[in-house]
């Protein structure tokens, strides 16, 4: 299968609070107009030192065109590269991808109701450890059944 390169509408929307339950379940975010390759990335983290508010959830949102596939593919893989994160931050969660319905509104622009636009109950891989991971490494995931028969359908 060749590769499929993520839009140029593909981005992140971010959540801060002084309480982690509020910001994980927050229905709205920020979106980034820093475009991803800047980006923090689909990772929690706490600020130290008295940061204020103490707790991000950034969610990263990719938006392929998959309309020339109408067979599901027998495998597939997300690559996306490590880049380092802001300083003073320390990131103690892993990455998974997960189903969203993002970018099919009337605007291929992020929104920020799109914060929680994300389906934590259909996993697209599994869960990916990045914390090791050095600045520049590539990290590759086989896509699941679900993301790949999405592939056909969506």
């Amino acid at each position: 299968m060749p590769d499929i390169i993520a839009s140029t509408s593909d981005g992140e929307i971010f959540s801060a609070n002084d309480a982690y339950s509020t910001v994980r379940s927050a229905t709205t975010g920020t979106v980034s107009d820093g475009g991803i390759t800047n980006q923090v990335g689909i990772i929690k983290f706490n600020v130290r030192g008295g940061g204020s508010p103490p707790n991000r959830i950034h969610r990263f949102f990719l938006d392929f065109d998959t309309s020339g596939i109408s067979v599901t593919p027998s495998s597939a893989n997300l690559k996306f590269t490590i880049n380092s994160q802001p300083s003073g931050t320390t990131t103690d969660s892993n990455l998974i991808a997960v189903k969203s319905d993002a970018f099919t509104g009337a605007s291929d622009a992020l929104q920020s109701s799109d914060y929680d636009n994300i389906d934590i109950s259909t996993p697209y891989t599994a869960e990916m450890d990045h914390e090791s991971a050095a600045n520049g490494t590539t990290i590759t995931t086989a896509l699941n059944s679900d993301a790949l028969s999405d592939m056909a359908a969506n």
